[in-house]
């Protein structure tokens, strides 16, 4: 016979769930959101107003956003015509998206155009749209994380810029330059049984007893997910700042909120050798930007060292440093890695939100190394960055 203890072990674990159900739902239907706005001509028109006011009021404004490279590039895209000049460039995944315009001087005009989960080529449509436009930027910065690199067997896709956009590779869609529409409908009208985001919150806040809090901003530029926010104190969303840098959940000045547990690792999974067409393309796309008149300085950002504990990880890791050095030595062009010297550089376990993401301060100690180590670009870079760092 069971025992009401047992029932009451029953009870929670249904419970538990539920709750996890619908949070998983509502992760989705925040990605579906979000593709939704991308596809959406007023959330666009909605966003260029909001952007627009970022611009105006840097210091005291950000815009909501849920993290991913649909949402992203749409918002590089829309924001790129607001920008009068670049001087500084930061290009990479979202492991980049610390690099700050607070490290370079007041008269250097910085922007960190970081996608998430990206192909080199999402990242260089950045630069190439602002080169279509006749701004050329003197210093990229190019961050290409190890992981990217070393996957799997090798192999890997990393699609062309020129033909073939509807290659389901572009997996959030076609290059902006193309002018190629979506030509599929979104995979996510097929599924008519999922509950709208708003009814997933619902749920959530019901089975919880949270309420809902109150989203601060003006409610006539709020368009799911894009919503215009205070910059200051803490949120419980991401926000991007008009210097094209993100701030995390809880993060108050660049301090990241401490994390519950420890690192779940994710780089080291499976036998890693490096990709060779992947660092073949990104040699063509620094071959671009070196060729248009900007100068480029690559570097691969450190993982949090649980991450190669394991001494099996060394030689993949050696193989990556080797293959982009080879592939940037020939263009003339700086390769820096600090994929292992975390400690080194004064990065410790809390400037890591998680295996690959840096704190502000860890994104200040590899500019100020850069500026040591980048025998090719140093003269340039410290002729941008502030005082502060270089005393350090």
């Amino acid at each position: 016979m069971e025992t009401p203890s047992f029932d009451k072990w029953k009870l929670a674990a249904f419970v538990a769930l539920v709750v996890a159900a619908c949070g998983a739902i509502c992760g989705t239907n925040h990605y579906v959101s979000s593709k939704e706005a991308v596809d959406d001509p007023e959330s666009r028109q909605k966003l260029d107003v909001a952007l627009t006011s970022l611009v105006k009021q840097p210091r005291e404004l950000a815009i909501q956003l849920v993290p991913g490279p649909a949402g992203e590039r749409l918002l590089r895209h829309q924001h790129e015509p607001h920008l009068t000049a670049v001087d500084v460039l930061v290009l990479g995944q979202s492991d980049a998206d610390h690099m700050s315009a607070e490290f370079f001087r007041d008269d250097v005009h910085f922007y960190n155009g970081f996608i998430s989960n990206s192909y080199f080529a999402y990242q260089y449509e950045v630069y190439d749209a602002l080169s279509a436009r006749g701004i050329t930027p003197s210093l990229v910065l190019w961050d290409v994380r190890s992981g990217f690199i070393l996957q799997g067997d090798g192999t890997g896709c990393e699609p062309p810029l020129e033909g073939a956009e509807s290659d389901p590779a572009w997996f959030a869609g076609p290059p902006f330059r193309s002018g190629v529409a979506r030509t599929t409908a979104p995979w996510w009208t097929q599924f008519d049984s999922l509950l709208s985001l708003r009814q997933t919150e619902h749920s959530i806040e019901a089975l919880t007893a949270k309420k809902a809090a109150t989203k601060p901003g003006d409610e006539s530029m709020a368009v799911a997910p894009f919503e215009l926010v205070p910059r200051a104190g803490p949120s419980p969303a991401y926000r991007w700042l008009a210097d094209g840098s993100r701030v995390y959940p809880g993060e108050v000045d660049g301090k990241l909120p401490p994390r519950a547990a420890k690192v779940p690792l994710t780089e080291p999974l499976g036998q890693r050798k490096v990709r060779p067409l992947q660092a073949k393309r990104f040699g063509e796309y620094v071959s671009r930007i070196v060729k248009a008149g900007s100068r480029v300085i690559a570097y691969a950002p450190p993982i949090h060292p649980d991450s190669y504990a394991d001494p099996a990880q060394k030689g993949p890791i050696e193989a990556f440093s080797a293959e982009m050095q080879s592939v940037l030595r020939e263009r003339n062009v700086d390769f820096c890695d600090f994929t292992l010297e975390a400690a080194k550089l004064g990065c410790g376990d809390q400037d890591f939100k998680d295996e690959l993401h840096l704190s502000r301060a860890c994104n200040e100690s590899i500019v100020r190394a850069l500026a040591t180590r980048a025998a090719l670009g140093r003269d340039t870079l410290r002729g941008l960055v502030t005082r502060k760092i270089l005393a350090k």
